[in-house]
């Protein structure tokens, strides 16, 4: 892939690593390997990078919740159908059904979970 982007590695010896004060914020192994992008590609990168950051980011625990909830309700993670085409059209029903059964409980304005309580809050002596 180096050769195909125009790529330039850098690799630091084990010597230079150690005796280097900035070693723990830079790298835990005992190699170091930086990998340098032509000038245009990088600019591109920063650029696609800087438009992401622009866009609306959803909460943390979305993406994961979605798979939960595939996995749980919807049985996202065996496929019925052998053949990539067929797999991937199932997930993406599956997508279609979690939407919709989130449009739904949204139309009936069902709470989409119960008041949650942490272990740490639960230690927390009653008033």
């Amino acid at each position: 892939m180096s050769k195909l982007w125009g790529q330039a590695n850098a690799k630091f010896a084990k010597k230079s690593c150690k005796t280097c004060e900035l070693k723990e914020k830079c790298t835990r192994g005992a190699l170091r390997t930086l990998t340098f992008q032509p000038q245009a590609v990088q600019e591109a990168l920063n650029l696609a990078r800087t438009r992401n950051l622009a866009v609306a980011v959803p909460a943390p625990g979305r993406d994961r919740s979605d798979h939960v909830t595939g996995v749980r309700a919807f049985g996202l993670r065996r496929a019925r159908y052998r053949g990539l085409k067929k797999t991937s059209l199932q997930h993406a029903c599956i997508g279609a059904a979690i939407n919709l059964v989130r449009v739904v409980d949204w139309i009936s304005e069902k709470p989409r979970w119960k008041d949650r309580l942490s272990q740490f809050a639960a230690l927390r002596p009653v008033a």
